[in-house]
Parts: C-alpha cells; structure tokens; sequence
C-alpha cells in the first residue's frame, strides 16, 4: 500500500503518484519529497516546494499559518488553531475540526475507532479505507492488507481529494 517497488498485482501510494513501480521508494521519498528527484511524495500534491524541509508535523497538521501545506487545509481546518491525530483521523464530536471521518461520511458525533477508519470489516454504516479501495465491506481486511498487499481481485480505485479552488494542483490524487 505504501511503496509498491516491484511490478507485481500489489496496489500501493507510489502507483498513484507515478513512481517507476521498480523502483525502490522510501517512506520519506513518499511522504515528504524533500529533494528535487523524480520521486513524487505527498509534499507535492500540497505544493511544497520540492527542496524543502517538510516534516511530519507539517504534513499531517499545519498547525501554524507559515506556507506549509497540510492535511488540515484539504479538510478547511483552520491554519493557525492545533489539530491534533485525534482531531484529524477520526473527528468524533461536532465541533469545527475536520478529519478523515468527514470524507468518509460517517457521523461526526459518533465515535470512530482506528479500525473503522482503516479497515471497515463490516456492513456497517461506518465507511474505511476499504470502501476507497472497493474492497467487499463484509470481508476481513488486515492491516497488511489495506497497506501492502491489495491485489487486483479487488478493484483498485485511486483516491481523489476534492478542495475548494478547482485551480488547486492538490485537487487531484492521480
């Protein structure tokens, strides 16, 4: 799920970001792209410039309002309040704070566990990753399954984030 470095069925980030699938794909490469290489990393999808810094913090939170582009603008979450993991994967009250369960549709009021968020392994209400993926919501899907090894027999839908401004190079996952 997370490198995909050989050209086998296995489904991983780096197949939607265009990386050579035999290439060997670091998680910094993916995560940050913190050189001006070929590799592609999230860092690019949020406009950061390609030969800066970027550390987890910016990514997942942009907690301050510098130019550092983070999962917190795709979710309108005000640049300069604190976002915390809790606060962006899971959103369990009503507050202003958007996370993952946002997208996912699922009730802002009700409690989100990880593995709802990640695996939905059930016919629930309650929408995961494996939905994104078009995995059968009533089959059991591990944590290796959902990261390393989504195979073919299941369709493999890309992500597509929608933001505000249609301009947004970081509209799309493709």
């Amino acid at each position: 799920m997370m490198y995909h470095i050989d050209s086998s069925d296995t489904v991983g980030l780096s197949d939607m970001y265009g990386i050579d699938p035999d290439s060997t794909v670091t998680h910094s490469d993916i995560m940050y792209h913190t050189d001006s290489s070929d590799t592609v990393g999230l860092s690019d999808m949020y406009g950061i410039d390609p030969d800066s810094t970027v550390t987890h913090s910016d990514m997942m939170y942009h907690i301050d309002s510098s130019d550092t582009v983070g999962f917190s603008d795709m979710y309108v979450i005000d640049p300069d309040i604190t976002v915390t993991h809790s606060d962006m994967m899971y959103h369990t009250d009503s507050s202003d704070t958007v996370g993952f369960s946002d997208m996912y549709d699922i009730d802002p009021d009700s409690t989100v566990t990880h593995s709802d968020m990640m695996y939905h392994t059930d016919s629930s209400d309650t929408v995961g990753l494996a939905d994104m993926y078009d995995i059968d919501p009533d089959i059991t899907v591990t944590h290796s399954d959902i990261m390393y090894d989504i195979y073919y027999n299941y369709t493999f839908k890309k992500m597509v984030f929608i933001v505000l401004d249609s301009n947004d190079p970081r509209q799309h996952m493709n």
